[in-house]
């Protein structure tokens, strides 16, 4: 009898509790609504800052996971907090498909290289015209698309002079993201409409935005409102986390079903945004006689790129004409030799790990300077390889043990040119629980010796 109370006592506790935070989110989304609507305008950044740090819990971990038929499944009973309104979410990610459309470039058949990434001329070349309708209408299923919606890389010059700021792997941490969009704000980059109102300024944000973390929906608003009001200087890069195998996997899919699960439409169109992202963006900038360029991407080498016939040329995107895996998932590790490459597959995808000799070889023969990327996002915020394995490890380390004090206390930022070549960018405080938030700004010159990246790291 008394464990029968006990039980009755512990579940009506637990029905409470779960009252009361339902309460709570719609009252705190209600006021967070009402309030964008009474300004009758675009909500600013800073209110919506104010929202996601005000409404929504930040945790210091992942999404708990649970085993299911001997596979991880995501714990849904975890995704206790929405930020966002059904109706706001699909019509953000609605704008971002229809601005994309709207592209003269994407769709201009002088805009593509008429070769492959491997160089290789592709056969019954379809230029991008209104066959493509399809591929942005995000409700379409992938299927139906399938011979428009491939994978591209994509070509900008930007001046000498010029500040790109990196951000790397997200996981549904929006409060990471908005933090340091915030301290963009205070240094002058960005203002409270989400306008770069610095000359020549850039934002590369290289995947891996959702999975997780609690808030891969709350991340995609963030960076779709920054892109469509920066749409020429913001760049959203695809991550290996920016797939359907993958995002079914790991907690995207799940959250989106809980937050929006009325909506199947909407679910679809929060997975088939992937398409619309570039594998990987060649940034150049130098003078009139030479540009120099560096790839940003998620992963790394992709086998059989030859990209330097697509830097060469007056075209601004390019065809992938396989599954792009090494720009999603591949790897870098110490290791001078620039045959010491390994295999392995994760899933459906083949993952490669190259040595810093095989990316050093890579970029010689590809005519780029240097790897700026994400996904080994573990334990800080910008990592790099030393000179020689000093430290006995494999992985790349906390970027304070490679670069000089005395680099370290320039506050122009330290000469990349000095280091090497692999530059990887994390900022995922909640979801893999790193103790950093971190970005950092490249700021280009008229030869590359002179280029200088200034490293903002801040401890959790």
């Amino acid at each position: 009898m008394l464990s029968t109370n006990k039980q009755s006592i512990d579940m009506a506790s637990k029905t409470l509790s779960t009252l009361k935070q339902a309460i709570f989110i719609f009252t705190a989304f209600f006021s967070f609504l009402s309030q964008s609507k009474a300004k009758n305008a675009k909500i600013t950044f800073d209110d919506w800052a104010q929202h996601c740090i005000t409404n929504l819990p930040e945790h210091n971990r992942g999404m708990p996971f649970h085993r299911h038929h001997g596979k991880l499944i995501p714990n849904h009973n975890a995704i206790t907090h929405r930020g966002i309104a059904e109706k706001t979410f699909e019509n953000i990610l609605d704008a971002f498909a229809q601005k994309f459309s709207e592209q003269k470039d994407f769709t201009d058949k002088n805009s593509w290289q008429k070769k492959d990434h491997a160089n290789h001329t592709i056969k019954n070349f379809q230029t991008p015209d209104k066959a493509f309708e399809k591929f942005f209408d995000l409700g379409v299923s992938e299927r139906t698309i399938s011979e428009y919606a491939y994978p591209f890389a994509q070509k900008i010059i930007v001046p000498a002079g010029s500040n790109i700021c990196f951000m790397g792997d997200l996981h549904g941490s929006v409060h990471s993201l908005v933090r340091n969009l915030s301290r963009l704000v205070t240094l002058k980059y960005l203002d409270n409409n989400w306008n770069s109102i610095k000359p020549n300024f850039y934002m590369v944000f290289t995947g891996d935005y959702g999975d997780r973390g609690r808030y891969s929906a709350e991340v995609w608003y963030t960076l779709i409102q920054l892109k469509l009001a920066n749409w020429d200087n913001v760049f959203l890069l695809r991550g290996n986390h920016e797939t359907k195998a993958i995002s079914s996997r790991f907690g995207y899919y799940t959250e989106i079903n809980k937050k929006f699960r009325s909506n199947k439409t909407l679910v679809r169109k929060a997975t088939n945004i992937f398409r619309l992202l570039p594998m990987a963006l060649y940034v150049g900038s130098g003078n009139k006689k030479n540009i120099d360029f560096i790839q940003c991407c998620h992963g790394g080498i992709h086998p059989k790129t030859r990209i330097k016939y697509f830097l060469r040329s007056d075209t601004k995107f390019l065809k992938i004409t396989d599954n792009g895996d090494g720009f999603l998932w591949s790897d870098f590790h110490y290791g001078e030799n620039p045959k010491d490459v390994s295999w392995g597959n994760r899933g459906v995808y083949t993952a490669g790990t190259f040595s810093i000799g095989a990316a050093k070889r890579f970029l010689e023969l590809n005519e780029l300077k240097a790897f700026f990327r994400g996904h080994q996002h573990d334990s800080y915020g910008l990592k790099m390889f030393c000179h020689t394995n000093k430290y006995l490890e494999s992985e790349p380390e906390h970027w304070k043990k490679i670069v000089s004090i005395n680099d370290q206390k320039n506050s122009q930022g330290f000469l990349i040119n000095n280091y090497t070549p692999v530059f990887t960018f994390s900022s995922a405080s909640e979801g893999v629980s790193l103790p950093y938030d971190c970005f950092a700004i490249l700021t280009t010159a008229q030869t590359y010796d002179r280029w200088r990246l200034n490293v903002f790291e801040y401890k959790l």
